[in-house]
């Protein structure tokens, strides 16, 4: 997960345009230029207008893409990508071309922001060479099914080192629009990510993890209760559930109404996340969701380690969560241990446990109620 995802480390690290083959880069270009005519203030319910509307971004999306690509060149540049010794496309410039890639397409299914109803009615996509080429190679790089994007794409690799949206749809809208466009990828992204402290009393930079070590201290006290080692293993629970307080805070405090208003998220944020079309596969048509806080490696490995029932079907699995990290989740739940615990008496060990189960429910209840 950490080498393939997240170019080394996690979450991913991604980087943009220049870091890119040139072939690759007016892919970036072309997205920063018709961003501001996607989003508009004015909500409009009729359908012959905001049809015409879709038609003139997809024109113009269309348009540039002709003018500006060369597929053949960009192929050829994807296709070296599959070999490390003669790629010019590094791990970190896959990943920002994941997250360019997914927003266009995005931007193509559906034409306008907020979303419209004549583009919910349409089920199947007709997406431009230009966008369905390179998303083959995503497709089998990362392992999702999905044709359309996943937090992966659209969020964990949507930041520059700044800490910016680089593909930001609400750039050029009035407050409050991008400020809870960007809270809400933040708070997606923001619990698996490590910042560092300049202490001025220690004199030195404190790295401070969040998700990281949940996964690291989970892994551990697996290790130590299958060899019986159980107040070790009580141990490292205990710092899953330290660490734990700190990720879920990052939900609890930014995913309220006064950060991302009730009538943004839905209008301005969410629909474009959103999916809700699919695809005919050996005579089947088969429909994808938009994207989802259930995706996240967080929840699922957490839900899957304490034995709950998991949000998500098997399928949903391998449409929107990268094989890397599927499979990171799915080691972690063939060695839970919540249930034998339970049995065999080790109460120690069940009291952790339990207090995760308590957090996740106290946290996410307290978020449906401020939330949406």
């Amino acid at each position: 997960m950490i080498n393939t995802d997240g170019a080394g480390t996690w979450p991913p690290q991604a980087s943009h345009r220049d870091s890119w083959p040139a072939s690759l880069q007016p892919y970036h270009d072309i997205f920063l230029d018709l961003a501001p005519l996607l989003p508009v203030d004015q909500i409009c319910v009729n359908d012959a207008i905001n049809q015409s509307r879709r038609i003139e971004y997809r024109t113009r999306l269309q348009k540039l893409l002709q003018e500006r690509v060369d597929l053949a060149a960009v192929e050829s540049d994807l296709i070296m990508s599959e070999d490390s010794k003669t790629s010019s496309l590094t791990s970190d410039g896959y990943n920002g071309f994941f997250a360019c890639i997914s927003t266009l397409r995005h931007a193509f299914r559906w034409g306008t922001v907020p979303i419209v109803k004549v583009a919910q009615q349409e089920k199947v996509i007709n997406f431009p060479s230009e966008l369905d080429l390179p998303w083959k190679f995503l497709r089998w790089r990362y392992g999702s099914q999905s044709p359309g994007g996943n937090t992966m794409s659209n969020f964990y690799c949507n930041f520059d080192s700044d800490g910016n949206l680089v593909y930001a749809v609400n750039r050029s809208m009035p407050e409050p629009i991008p400020s809870a466009e960007h809270n809400l990828i933040y708070s997606f992204t923001e619990p698996e990510r490590k910042v560092c402290i300049v202490s001025f009393f220690l004199e030195q930079s404190l790295t401070y993890f969040k998700a990281v070590p949940i996964y690291y201290h989970i892994v551990q006290s697996i290790l130590f209760y299958e060899n019986g080692q159980k107040l070790k293993c009580k141990e490292h629970l205990k710092k899953v559930n330290l660490h734990l307080r700190t990720a879920l805070r990052i939900y609890y405090e930014n995913v309220i109404d006064s950060k991302i208003p009730r009538s943004v998220f839905t209008a301005y944020i969410q629909g474009f996340h959103g999916w809700a079309a699919g695809e005919n596969v050996n005579g089947k048509y088969i429909e994808y969701d938009g994207i989802s806080g259930a995706h996240l490696v967080l929840f699922n490995l957490l839900d899957l380690f304490l034995e709950l029932a998991p949000f998500l079907e098997e399928q949903s699995f391998v449409n929107y969560i990268p094989a890397s990290q599927r499979k990171f989740i799915a080691s972690i739940k063939s060695h839970a241990f919540r249930g034998e615990a339970k049995r065999a008496g080790d109460v120690e060990v069940v009291l952790q446990l339990e207090d995760m189960v308590k957090q996740l429910r106290v946290r996410l209840f307290a978020n449906i109620q401020n939330s949406h």
